[in-house]
């Protein structure tokens, strides 16, 4: 009777054999890549809201910013004490949001004083006293030539009356008229008078800002900055400086010891050391805090000083002591008194990300208990002793890792006064996600405030889990996270291999993200393997990692994602004959890089608004990244054949792999241009090609018909190149491929 209804669960079809049971699925026999799945492109933009951030807390309300679904426009909400039955809109009608650095961030502050919002707008700077009131604008952007981010709030001197607006912080961004297209735009810490309508400049000369914050005492302020060629993940200076001569003195960078106002100064020029996301802090006895985070033992950790307390002290000289003092070329100071800096959690791994955004933190500090974000590992302090959060949240998050709902990422991390952390999470098969951590209870009470997207809405989809993969280059620890093909009602032939996308993050700085990507699982779902490089050059693994990709821009980059493919396919998990490489942006370049390096390894490429002019990007890029460029590649103008040998575009007559083209018309970043130019080039010569531009669009696709258009003209692509028939259609034009079939 077993052997009868074993026998009977087979049935014959034409595409071959398909497995049958009352407990499984039916499983159809198709090759590779052709599967057909519900996960749509249609589906990525399904949910609540799009991503979630720029978190902060005000007393015991959270406040944040969510992308509508439909629309786009980033809307500024609240909740009490994590109660989504709270939720409130603010700013309603407005798009909280500001293009300082084209990237953002840092749109809104919450006044400590009355609980009034200041925030962004590409039109200006605005006030909203509550909610039921309309917001006010107080700056004009005047015609969008004036961006704000970063605000912070100044303390409300006595006696000045609660209905007042008062004066902030801000970082300005001034795009001065010019008839030089390549003219710059000044970078300034201002202050503004909300009552008043003005604006004043307290800071500037230096080429970028960041994070002005003002001490809970409000005796001081700290900035940091930076210059050409660094990016605010290199070589960068913190200041802390008393607050009224930073109000009243000249508005340039304090440039010695002789600044008596000047307290603290963290500099890491000449010395490859980075200072980023100073913070400050009060404990439970009222002792203020100084933080920061720093890789000067080539992980970033974040460091604690003391000392700040100003009453009864005489003026002392400014000093460099020893612990602060670490080497020769050390440019910094600390004004003595102050202690030694503490190092809050010495872990061999990065605590947070490359500061691409204004005020995301991989870390808060409250009365009672801090939190950091280790690469996915949450560790609190609690009382002046640390507490791996094994004892208590991971204990949690193990649960429900093994149940595959887990959390690994986490962002914008925010705590209160009582204890309770607010942040952004994500996971294998979490969109982002809004938690509240109650970090007084053993173990902590874990909460959703707000879902992105609905877990439950996910089940129906069939979420291919990552494996990592290690190995290393040149002496350098690398990995690739490999997605093998998962489909519920499909199998593949018998000794077949699944055709394999190579990938890599944008950036280049950032990590590979393990957590749910539905455009790879679009992939996946189909029958592609996917291979997600994690090359020198990324963070979280320390600045040698992350410092590897300079001045090897294009062939560091290129030679790991070569050397993963190929150790992918030698331990059996992808079809050696029909590997794909896919960028995006900074990876874009380094997809066309090993199109061009290793036609014989990668069958088709993808590239999406990736970079093909090297000497073209750093002509007609933006301020914020026109020096990265060049330490990625090389100074100028020394370096400027070197830039010309690395540019995809230089190399067009000799590139014979299949590649598509996807951009968006309105990219400030990548001029357009330059995909256009390589489709011509190639299509000219006779090599398959295809292209398709997005009107509106700009350095990241936004609207559901562009990403719909777009991933499926790139599955379609990889698709036609390698001959398989593909379960979805598209109307993008290839070109020459009947020409590239007769040669296969």
């Amino acid at each position: 009777q077993i052997l009868r209804r074993l026998l009977q669960s087979i049935v014959v079809t034409t595409r071959g054999i398909t497995y049958t049971t009352r407990a499984m699925t039916q499983r159809t026999v198709a090759e590779y890549g052709s599967w057909t799945s519900n996960l749509t492109p249609e589906a990525f933009g399904q949910g609540n809201c799009g991503k979630i951030g720029e978190l902060r807390v005000h007393k015991d309300t959270v406040f944040w910013i969510e992308a509508n679904i439909t629309t786009g426009k980033k809307e500024l909400y609240a909740t009490a004490d994590g109660r989504p039955e709270t939720t409130r809109r603010w700013a309603d009608g407005l798009s909280v949001q500001n293009g300082v650095h084209e990237y953002g961030g840092g749109s809104y502050i919450v006044l400590p004083s009355t609980g009034a919002i200041v925030f962004s707008t590409v039109d200006g700077v605005w006030v909203q006293k509550s909610p039921e009131q309309e917001p006010l604008k107080v700056i004009d952007s005047e015609k969008k030539t004036r961006r704000f981010a970063d605000f912070e709030a100044l303390p409300v001197g006595e006696g000045e009356k609660g209905e007042a607006l008062p004066c902030v912080l801000a970082v300005e961004e001034y795009h001065a008229p010019s008839e030089d297209p390549h003219a710059e735009p000044a970078n300034r810490i201002v202050l503004l008078d909300l009552e008043a309508g003005t604006s004043s400049v307290v800071r500037s000369g230096a080429d970028f800002y960041m994070a002005p914050r003002v001490s809970p005492c409000g005796n001081f302020v700290s900035w940091m900055e930076w210059n050409h060629n660094n990016m605010p993940w290199d070589e960068t200076t913190i200041y802390v400086q008393e607050l009224y001569p930073f109000l009243v003195s000249a508005p340039v960078a304090p440039a010695s010891s002789e600044t008596t106002a000047v307290w603290l100064k963290l500099s890491g020029v000449g010395r490859q050391i980075n200072y980023h996301t100073p913070s400050w802090s009060v404990d439970g006895s009222g002792t203020v805090r100084f933080h920061y985070t720093s890789d000067q033992l080539r992980f970033w950790n974040v460091y604690q000083v003391t000392g700040w307390e100003v009453e009864g002290r005489a003026l002392e000289p400014n000093a460099a002591p020893a612990a602060w003092a670490a080497d020769a070329k050390y440019q910094g100071f600390a004004r003595a008194g102050l202690s030694s800096p503490v190092n809050m959690l010495a872990t061999p791994t990065d605590i947070g990300f490359p500061p691409w955004n204004f005020a995301d933190a991989a870390y808060a500090v409250g009365r009672s208990h801090s939190i950091f974000n280790a690469q996915g590992m949450l560790y609190v302090l609690r009382d002046g002793e640390m507490e791996a959060v094994n004892k208590d949240l991971t204990q949690r998050c193990r649960v429900l890792r093994e149940a595959q709902t887990d959390w690994n990422n986490y962002t914008h991390m925010t705590i209160t006064d009582k204890g309770v952390a607010y942040c952004v999470g994500q996971g294998v098969k979490r969109a982002s996600t809004l938690l509240r951590m109650d970090l007084n209870t053993d173990p902590a009470t874990i909460s959703t405030v707000r879902h992105s997207r609905d877990p439950s809405s996910l089940e129906q989809f069939d979420l291919s889990i990552g494996r990592r993969i290690h190995w290393e280059m040149e002496g350098v620890p690398i990995y690739g996270v490999y997605y093998a093909p998962l489909n519920r009602h499909f199998l593949a032939p018998d000794g077949t291999l699944p055709p394999m996308v190579v990938m890599g993050h944008p950036g280049p700085t950032l990590p590979t993200s393990e957590s749910l990507d539905l455009k790879k699982q679009f992939l996946t779902s189909r029958g592609f393997a996917v291979f997600d490089v994690c090359y020198r050059g990324s963070s979280g693994g320390g600045s040698v990692l992350r410092n590897a990709l300079y001045s090897r821009w294009g062939l560091a980059d290129r030679d790991d994602l070569i050397a993963g493919a190929a150790l992918v396919c030698k331990q059996g998990l992808a079809d050696p004959k029909r590997v794909c490489v896919w960028g995006s942006s900074a990876t874009g370049f380094t997809a066309l890089s090993c199109a061009i390096a290793a036609p014989d390894v990668f069958s088709a490429a993808v590239s999406i608004y990736g970079v093909a002019d090297l000497m073209g990007l750093l002509n007609d890029t933006h301020k914020f990244e026109k020096g990265y460029n060049q330490s990625l590649v090389g100074r100028l103008p020394e370096a400027a054949e070197e830039f010309r040998r690395r540019s995809p575009a230089s190399h067009i007559n000799a590139m014979r792999t299949p590649t598509v083209f996807l951009h968006g018309m309105e990219d400030t970043v990548v001029p357009v241009q330059q995909s256009v130019d390589m489709f011509k080039a190639l299509r000219d010569r006779g090599v398959t090609a295809g292209l398709m531009l997005f009107e509106g669009e700009g350095h990241g696709f936004r609207a559901a018909s562009a990403v719909k258009e777009s991933t499926e003209a790139a599955y379609f692509f990889l698709c036609k190149v390698l001959g398989i028939d593909p379960s979805i259609q598209s109307k993008l034009e290839i070109v020459n491929l009947r020409e590239h079939k007769n040669k296969q």
